[in-house]
């Protein structure tokens, strides 16, 4: 997205596992043009570019298809972030004592981003995630669908971010990230689609400004 203000969706992670070195050619400037996506730079790219050698991992590979899913239900405008924006090899990791002050900072920074854009709708993907925008929330969210049977899990709740009102339409899938992923990717197609679609006809309805 050229301006992550006008956001419509959040994709929301627990948090990252690579993480962006600096390199000759990305400076600090450079890399907030990346994030940004401004001056022929894009976010994308500084993510290839740190995963040149090893490639995509399965988490953005999945995170990809979601996107490419929602776009064919015709769904624009979306922002991939995560709970906590600061990256550690696994999400487990976060608890260690020499990352909770990374942990803490990057809690903030999702938080102060979830109060200035305020989208209608938060996907969030993986019992983590959900635990972690719970608290943030102030409220209680849905768990992941267990199997295939299961409908969707879906919420619209009534928030205060700021002191604010804020009621999105929260969507609640399982992990995108192995090994979570494993144990659902024989549905994940089907579900997807149906949650993508969903999604669509939340906008459609013209719900209310949060």
């Amino acid at each position: 997205m050229r301006n992550p203000a006008e956001a419509k969706v959040f994709i929301i992670g627990r948090n990252s596992a690579k993480t962006i070195h600096q390199r000759p050619g990305l400076d600090h400037e450079a890399y907030l043009d990346g994030l940004f996506n401004r001056n022929g730079a894009s976010c994308r790219s500084l993510y290839d570019d740190a995963v040149r050698d090893s490639g995509p991992s399965p988490t953005r590979r999945n995170i990809d298809r979601l996107m490419a899913c929602l776009a064919e239900a015709g769904v624009a405008d979306v922002l991939q972030t995560n709970v906590t924006c600061f990256s550690t090899p696994m999400s487990g990791d976060l608890a260690r004592p020499e990352n909770q002050e990374g942990r803490a900072n990057g809690t903030k920074i999702f938080e102060t981003i979830l109060a200035i854009i305020r989208p209608p709708i938060l996907i969030a993907h993986g019992a983590g995630t959900v635990q972690n925008l719970s608290r943030i929330l102030g409220c209680e969210l849905p768990s992941p669908p267990a199997d295939r049977h299961a409908a969707l899990s879906h919420r619209r709740i009534e928030a205060r971010l700021s002191g604010v009102a804020y009621a999105p339409h929260v969507f609640v899938i399982p992990s995108l990230a192995p090994p979570a992923w494993n144990k659902w990717q024989g549905w994940a197609g089907s579900h997807l689609t149906e949650t993508c679609g969903r999604v669509r006809e939340c906008l459609e309805d013209g719900m209310p400004s949060p």
